[in-house]
């Protein structure tokens, strides 16, 4: 079983001495937004844009994220895609 989103993403910020709150700077999200995720608190599915921003943020792919990724959807110009 593969572990939780919030889960991975705490271990990751551990790994480079990242703050909840310099996450959230980096990636461009809210403090609030962030420590629900790190808590387990938020849906299992990120946007792409919301997955893009905490993979550059944490220095990794956004496969990090795990089989979440491959469910993701974005609206651009009232198109929906994949990501």
């Amino acid at each position: 079983m593969v572990a939780p989103i919030g889960d991975r993403v705490a271990v990751r910020m551990n790994q480079l001495g990242l703050t909840q709150a310099v996450l959230a700077r980096r990636a461009g999200l809210s403090p609030s937004y962030v420590s629900e995720l790190v808590n387990n608190k938020r849906g299992r599915r990120l946007s792409v844009l919301t997955a893009e921003r905490l993979a550059g943020a944490l220095q990794v792919p956004v496969s990090f994220f795990g089989a979440e990724t491959s469910h993701m959807r974005t609206r651009v110009a009232g198109r929906t895609y994949a990501g």
